[in-house]
């Protein structure tokens, strides 16, 4: 379940190990912990020829996202590895060309491996009164308590507000949401977007991988890295990263170099956020898109403070209340067996 410390533990366990760290998303790898030797995306990883060593522990996080397929050509490669993988598999599901999720448990490379599983129970980041709710609702979700759709209506509506708030990290379930802000903070601001959505002394988020010309599994920039768009420039977009402080010369794309590789920083989508603690406030934007359970339990368990901003509640309510609205049952039977 989010917040009971798996990434922290999984980290103790790599300690003082020769170990390299892998997901899916470029923002995970982004926090990856700093005594891995390598750190890089599944993508990354597959695409090279790399094969690490055998006294190489591999550390794969948020495996919820990764898919059948995708496991059984990781584990192909690492049959000589210790592999340590954390996840929660009610958290958002693999992207794939399938009609049904085809899940990471349900590889015939994971199936016939021995494993040991280790559920951790205590929670570390939805501690205290304000956080009662959301840890009902994980304890209900765990155990297929049919009250689990109640409590999450109970939790929306407690934590409801009709505003964002002003210095709250907005989180929202599509593009287009981000793309409304963006135009909503550039009017505020008596600001002019250019035709991609972006002006200078905007927040972005880079939105490709640069690898470094001379360290091999080294990026001179990352998809996912955050800043301020500083100046447009002749095939390039100057950013300031926001860690750093340093100058980074983001290559635009296309033909003729033209197409900024960044995007509005000013929200981010509740896929990019799965596998973060946010410490400030988080206020959950919920429009016309109405999300699958997975999604919402993400963006109600990034931050012990967590407000919601939602358009039609009624809708909403619905749409929770609905038999589209489950777990999908092979992730419920799996559950079962842990």
């Amino acid at each position: 379940m989010p917040g009971t410390g798996k990434t922290k533990r999984a980290k103790e366990l790599i300690q003082g190990e020769q170990a390299i760290f892998m997901a899916i998303t470029a923002a995970v790898v982004n926090d990856a912990p700093e005594s891995a030797n390598v750190a890089m995306t599944v993508a990354a990883f597959l695409c090279s020829n790399f094969v690490p060593p055998p006294n190489h522990t591999i550390y794969i996080d948020e495996i919820s996202m990764i898919s059948r397929q995708t496991m059984q050509k990781i584990l192909k490669r690492l049959r000589n590895n210790k592999l340590i993988m954390t996840g929660d598999q009610y958290q958002i599901a693999p992207i794939t060309n399938s009609d049904t999720n085809d899940f990471w448990f349900t590889s015939e490379e994971y199936t016939k491996r021995e494993k040991t599983t280790h559920i951790l129970n205590v929670q570390h980041r939805l501690t205290g009164p304000e956080c009662k709710t959301v840890r009902t609702l994980l304890e209900e979700i765990v155990a297929n308590a049919p009250q689990w759709k109640n409590t999450l209506i109970t939790l929306i509506a407690e934590n409801r507000t009709k505003t964002p708030p002003a210095n709250a990290k907005k989180l929202v379930f599509t593009n287009k949401d981000n793309t409304a802000i963006a135009k909503q903070w550039a009017q505020k601001n008596n600001l002019t977007l250019n035709m991609h959505g972006l002006c200078e002394n905007m927040p972005v988020r880079i939105t490709a991988n640069k690898k470094h010309p001379t360290i091999p599994f080294k990026y001179t920039y990352r998809n996912g890295q955050t800043g301020t768009l500083v100046k447009f420039g002749e095939g390039y977009t100057q950013v300031k990263d926001d860690e750093s402080g340093k100058m980074l010369k983001v290559d635009n794309r296309g033909h003729a170099k033209t197409i900024p590789q960044l995007k509005s920083a000013l929200a981010e989508t509740v896929d990019s956020a799965q596998g973060k603690t946010i410490e400030k406030e988080v206020n959950v934007i919920i429009n016309a898109y109405l999300p699958d359970p997975p999604h919402i339990i993400v963006a109600a368990t990034r931050s012990k403070n967590t407000s919601f901003t939602v358009k039609s509640m009624a809708m909403l309510e619905a749409h929770i209340r609905s038999n589209a609205f489950e777990f999908d049952a092979q992730v419920i039977e799996f559950s079962k067996t842990l």
